[in-house]
């Protein structure tokens, strides 16, 4: 399942539900046009637009996704201009507070894992602020800042249940390359210790 980031920034995110009763988040992969240097943003200027499209597709191919990404409901104009590249972006149905509160409950209950290899995602979520108290309206209302990336990881979490569901192999096989499991490459290799 893939979230994404259409503003001055994009980004866009993918990961995979476990199929237990209380599933798990695992984040697989993240591309973006830009990256963190210190604390500042330093854009890539050479990504394009059509850049990211094509890249995200391909980065969602690759860990069994379709190319579809949940975006906020305001990015129409690169929802529409996403189809030519074969990438589907869906506007997002839940709130921003309602996103933010349920990936907090992931990590609450100690169900958000990453690959080790992510660098913008964790960074974002380590330097997510919020306010010390909650608003009027009873909500606790994430400060918006350096969150491009966070962003579509909040639209996968607000997708739980709901996302269209992979296939149980793809879903699996996703896992395993985060893990590092999976069969063994030669599959007709003796076992040395004779079992």
């Amino acid at each position: 399942m893939g979230g994404g980031d259409t503003g001055s920034k994009y980004s866009s995110v993918v990961a995979a539900f476990s199929d237990d009763s209380e599933p798990h988040l695992f984040f697989l992969d993240e591309l973006s046009n830009y990256r963190y240097v210190a604390t500042e943003i330093e854009q890539d200027e050479t990504m394009t637009l059509s850049n990211w499209y094509d890249g995200s597709k391909k980065m969602s191919l690759r860990w069994g996704g379709n190319g579809t990404f949940w975006v906020d409901h305001n990015s129409q104009m690169k929802i529409d201009a996403s189809i030519s590249s074969g990438m589907t972006l869906l506007p997002a149905r839940v709130g921003p507070e309602a996103r933010t509160e349920i990936l907090r409950e992931y990590f609450q209950n100690d169900r958000v894992w990453f690959a080790p290899w992510l660098e913008i995602l964790p960074y974002e979520i380590e330097m997510a602020k919020y306010p010390p108290k909650e608003t009027s309206t009873g909500v606790w209302r994430r400060i918006k800042e350096k969150d491009h990336t966070l962003d579509p990881a909040e639209h996968i979490a607000a997708q739980r249940g709901r996302g269209h569901k992979a296939k149980k192999v793809v879903h699996k096989t996703a896992i395993e390359k985060l893990l590092g499991l999976g069969p063994p490459k030669n599959q007709n290799a003796r076992d040395p210790h004779g079992l």
